[in-house]
């Protein structure tokens, strides 16, 4: 049953899973990794109370040693679900520090310091992700860029949106938000 559960999860089956897992803890709560994998699908369907729970009842049962650097990543990841910037921005480094080839964690940790107008450090986090390689594309550009605007950067700002415009000339994102940059450049225009 166990494996039955971790296979659901490797299927990306979330829902199953959680049911699977649930059912194995009413009889069992000593399979400590099924509350990683319980907070883990409860992130990857969107419930961030649920899955602040069983992350924190898998920090409490799990020896130190045991603990993993996606741990940290999902505990970041539910924590800015729920609207908890400041405790998912401290996860999300530890995280990154834990396993620096996860250089895309850099994206969620430049989202979640944007919310909360951090934006010398939010750029600092976009410059990591894009310069790491991992999955970068015109969204990252696009928020770099908008850190820069709302930091008054406009010159940088201008230079991400260019990004935007060399990845995906087929979307108007990129012309507009250049043009907000050339405009903060020229206020007198």
């Amino acid at each position: 049953k166990v494996r039955y559960a971790s296979f659901l999860f490797l299927s990306k089956k979330y829902s199953e899973a959680i049911t699977a897992i649930l059912d194995l803890q009413k009889q069992n709560t000593s399979v400590i990794f099924l509350y990683r994998l319980l907070a883990y699908s409860y992130f990857e369907t969107g419930n961030c109370m649920d899955g602040l729970i069983a992350i924190d009842q898998f920090f409490a049962k799990a020896a130190p040693k045991k603990i993993i650097a996606s741990d940290y990543e999902y505990n970041g990841k539910l924590l800015s679900l729920c609207k908890k910037d400041t405790l998912a921005v401290e996860k999300l480094k530890i995280a990154i520090q834990q396993d620096t080839s996860k250089t895309e964690l850099n994206g969620d940790l430049g989202k979640a310091l944007m919310k909360m107008k951090k934006y010398p450090e939010a750029i600092d986090a976009y410059h990591k992700k894009i310069q790491g390689g991992k999955g970068v594309d015109e969204n990252d550009y696009y928020s770099l860029g908008l850190a820069y605007y709302y930091s008054k950067q406009c010159g940088k700002a201008d230079t991400a949106f260019m990004q935007i415009i060399i990845l995906r000339p087929d979307i108007l994102t990129g012309y507009l938000y250049r043009a907000k940059a050339n405009t903060c450049l020229d206020p007198d225009s």
